[in-house]
């Protein structure tokens, strides 16, 4: 209701340095509530208050200023009663601060946005995650990324670039792997679709370095392609070699 949240499906919330709540109904609104007045606000796109009305993620930084992420707008900016779109091209599930950067992770990766340049920045190792649909950020206390994603779970250790992972396929059965988080006893708390997993610090198994999927499109030797033939060190097209 106009007094209220335009719609029950609350997607995501985050609470302002005001002590406002700003609450998502998917494809609907973003709707405030001011918690000193106890009034409802709700920004729409048929007002002008936000610039897409699908917002998927919300974060308040440190600074105070609150972020949007949209299925169709990509990562936004919002100041007092309207949402700035700052990038059109990508779908945004999850923001994450980290100083004066922000880890936005899209459907088709991770990426590492500047706040201060509002602008993308490149980081070592951003290949790996572009195939993937990232579903889940958080930073722990080394500063290491931990990215859930294509059923697994991708710690990025920002000091040296490396990545490691662990897969957990065989119990979310497909689903997506939807939250992380490390216990003090070093234990990790996984949810999903198919509920939620415990995993003890002692059978957390993590593979490093992770097998980077490359595709050969052809072979030259000083300069010249070689051709596949019998009689050539090649006898196969070099798409169907392992």
């Amino acid at each position: 209701n106009k007094n209220g949240l335009l719609k029950n499906t609350t997607w995501c919330i985050t609470e302002d340095n005001n002590k406002r709540l700003l609450v998502s109904s998917f494809c609907e609104s973003l709707s405030i509530f001011d918690k000193k007045t106890n009034t409802w606000t709700n920004a729409t796109k048929e007002n002008g208050g936000i610039e897409c009305d699908c917002i998927s993620a919300l974060l308040t930084d440190p600074e105070g200023q609150v972020w949007t992420g949209s299925v169709c707008c990509g990562l936004g900016l919002f100041t007092s009663k309207r949402n700035k779109s700052i990038s059109t091209n990508e779908i945004v599930n999850c923001i994450e601060n980290d100083g004066d950067c922000l880890w936005v992770g899209t459907n088709n990766g991770l990426l590492k946005f500047n706040k201060k340049t509002l602008q993308y920045v490149d980081f070592v190792g951003k290949s790996i995650f572009m195939k993937y649909k990232i579903n889940y950020i958080s930073i722990d206390s080394n500063q290491d990324v931990w990215i859930a994603a294509n059923n697994s779970i991708y710690i990025y250790h920002q000091k040296t670039g490396k990545v490691e992972y662990s897969y957990f396929s065989s119990y979310f059965k497909g689903y997506d792997i939807n939250c992380i988080t490390k216990t003090k006893d070093g234990h990790l708390l996984i949810g999903g679709r198919n509920g939620m997993l415990l995993v003890p610090a002692k059978s957390i198994t993590i593979t490093e370095p992770l097998p980077l999927e490359l595709s050969l499109t052809e072979i030259r030797l000083f300069g010249k392609v070689i051709l596949p033939n019998k009689d050539a060190i090649i006898t196969t097209h070099c798409n169907s070699l392992q």
